[in-house]
């Protein structure tokens, strides 16, 4: 038996230290890649904060593409060329208006503080960054300033690395006078609305009866009404405008085939008359573009489809309007300068009447073929004595104009503290609206005044509080109806309107609308049969639903001094809805038209429509204050 051998103390203690070792490189190695870890995090965000600080002052107009102060002029202003900063900065060589030799340019007046200010101090990731802009002008001759084409920009944050070492990251970039900034600051814009009418469906009427078989009928049809525009935009490369388009419509009508939509259809198709007038100051020259106020006038609308006798269309009369589009105007009284910020005004008065209508029956011709079998030319009925029929699908305008805009967009500075806001005032002026009109219904029960079987009468909606945004915007907004608006039905037996609704103000601002449903109260249409001699022997009904939406304001969004950054009104959708209507001429049921059966419809589809209305925005944008 032998005793097994053990580690002398000597051993164990020379595999300690090798042990030892290995650990404490691979510790080093950690800390090591831990510190490049978090100073490429540094490294990250002085990168960010620089390019924030350039993008920032690239964003401002010329003129106050430089640095904050309020002791412009002084010794030392915001502490730039003075003792600390020399030591700091050993590229102020000139004095303490240069560096690098290049005159260092102050904003005029107090413009929009913090924004290019020459010291900050941030705290990003536990880390403190100190962050110094540079604004200098870069010239053919430093002493002469009206030779300056462009401004150098350096942004250089500092902060102290590991050991106590100081780092730093820089940025450089130029801007002339003719760049266009990454952002505008300050902007309003007040878009009016003026709806559409939409239709589809089995539209016959004397066409169908002479032209053939049920599909030839088949229609689709989209109006589009007046809208506008408003629009200013300032503090780089100011700007405005107005807009003015007019009525525009597009229709199809099967063709020959009989089958809808296929290439032998009838498409017409009118685009709107558009009037639009910009000043634009585009920093091409020193003196911004002023247009004076302008009269002006859409022509006459009018467009057709189908085929035969009978057609569909739509038409307006004139739309006559006022409209100012400024880039260099003073309509604040009593302040002794020109701000030269836009304004843009628009004054608009929409024809006397807008329809969509379809017409038949204009001859004597016409009116006695409506009676006739196609396929005999046996008269199947009386001659109509009407010397026309208008149907109406919408119109608008009674004794006035259908539709009034008037909106103003204006920005100014404030004569004392230099501050700016925006500001946009609006009226959207409606009048009634007159859905499903028929002559020979109208004709067959005169004296009882029938104008439509569903009548709208629009309110005049504006502001009762213009909308502020901006350094001195406190306001606080509103949005109002001058009367409500009221919904009217037609009650076949008592040959009167219903009121079935009448309301605006009182309706709460939701995406959810309040519903006027039309029917006979036992959730059927509204129907009504007429035969004169002289006159088809119609069968009418009419069923759908309204929806009304009440006027919005915003949230507002404030800075933390309370100033208003942003805010909206908007009543876009005032009433819309869905219709159906359908006219049965019940003497022809069942008779044979173009070799086929013809049931007597006359016209069976739906009705789509909204109203329009105004949106108005007003937007200050300062990402340093900003919530």
């Amino acid at each position: 038996m032998h005793r097994d051998d053990g580690f002398t103390l000597v051993e164990a203690l020379i595999a300690l230290g090798i042990i030892f070792g290995v650990v404490l490189m691979l510790l080093r190695t950690v800390d090591s890649g831990v510190r490049v870890v978090v100073e490429s995090r540094r490294q990250a965000a002085a990168s960010a904060l620089a390019s924030e600080l350039v993008e920032r002052a690239r964003s401002l107009e010329w003129e106050h593409m430089g640095l904050s102060t309020t002791a412009n002029g002084s010794t030392c202003p915001d502490q730039v060329g003075c003792a600390d900063t020399l030591a700091l900065f050993p590229e102020i060589t000139t004095g303490p208006y240069a560096f690098d030799g290049e005159p260092i340019v102050f904003a005029t007046g107090q413009t929009f503080d913090p924004f290019l200010q020459f010291h900050q101090t941030l705290v990003r990731d536990d880390t403190t960054f100190d962050r110094y802009l540079f604004v200098t002008s870069v010239r053919d001759d430093p002493a002469d300033p009206e030779t300056e084409r462009y401004r150098r920009i350096t942004a250089i944050v500092r902060w102290a690395a590991h050991g106590g070492f100081q780092r730093e990251h820089r940025l450089v970039t130029y801007v002339s006078q003719f760049s266009e900034p990454s952002q505008p600051l300050i902007t309003g814009e007040i878009a009016f609305d003026g709806g559409f009418a939409a239709f589809d469906g089995w539209i016959a009427g004397s066409a169908g009866l002479a032209i053939g078989p049920l599909p030839q009928g088949m229609m689709s049809a989209l109006v589009t009404f007046p809208d506008a525009r408003v629009r200013a935009t300032s503090d780089y490369v100011s700007s405005a405008s107005v807009r003015v388009e007019g009525m525009s419509a597009q229709a199809r009508v099967a063709g020959t085939d009989g089958t809808f939509n296929t290439a032998d259809d009838t498409v017409a198709v009118t685009e709107a008359n558009v009037f639009e007038q910009l000043a634009d100051d585009d920093a091409t020259s020193a003196v911004p573009l002023n247009w004076p106020p302008t009269l002006g006038t859409l022509p006459l609308f009018s467009t057709s489809a189908g085929a035969g006798r009978a057609y569909e269309h739509g038409t307006s009369d004139q739309v006559s309007f006022t409209a100012e589009s400024w880039t260099k105007h003073d309509p604040i009284a009593g302040l002794p300068y020109v701000d030269g910020l836009p304004y843009a005004q628009l004054a608009l008065d929409a024809a006397d009447g807008m329809s969509v209508e379809r017409e038949e029956y204009d001859d004597a011709t016409v009116r006695a073929l409506y009676a006739t079998d196609s396929d005999s030319g046996v008269q199947k009925a009386v001659t109509l004595a009407e010397p026309s029929y208008t149907f109406t699908f919408v119109d608008y305008g009674d004794s006035g104009p259908s539709l009034e805009y008037d909106g103003t967009v204006d920005r100014y500075t404030d004569g004392t503290t230099k501050r700016r806001k925006t500001t946009v005032s609006f009226t959207w002026d409606g009048s009634r609206v007159r859905l499903l009109n028929d002559d020979i219904y109208n004709e067959a029960i005169k004296p009882d005044r029938f104008d439509g079987w569903v009548i709208i009468d629009l309110p005049s909606i504006s502001d009762t509080s213009p909308l502020e945004a901006g350094e001195d915007a406190w306001a606080s907004p509103a949005i109002a109806a001058g009367d409500d608006l009221t919904i009217s039905v037609w009650n076949p037996p008592t040959k009167k309107y219903v009121t079935v609704f009448s309301s605006y103000n009182s309706i709460a601002c939701s995406t959810t609308p309040t519903s006027v449903v039309i029917d006979d109260g036992a959730g059927g249409p509204l129907v009504w049969d007429i035969s004169p001699s002289d006159a088809p022997q119609l069968h009418y009904e009419v069923q759908g639903q309204l929806d009304v939406f009440g006027a919005c304001v915003d949230p507002t969004t404030t800075y933390a001094s309370g100033e208003i950054a942003a805010n909206q009104m908007y009543a876009t959708s005032i009433v819309g809805g869905v219709l159906h209507y359908k006219v049965v001429d019940t003497h022809f049921a069942g008779e044979s038209f173009g070799g086929s059966l013809f049931d007597g419809t006359l016209y069976d589809f739906v009705l789509s429509f909204d109203v329009g209305g105004v949106t108005a925005t007003a937007v200050y944008v300062n990402p340093e204050l900003a919530p």
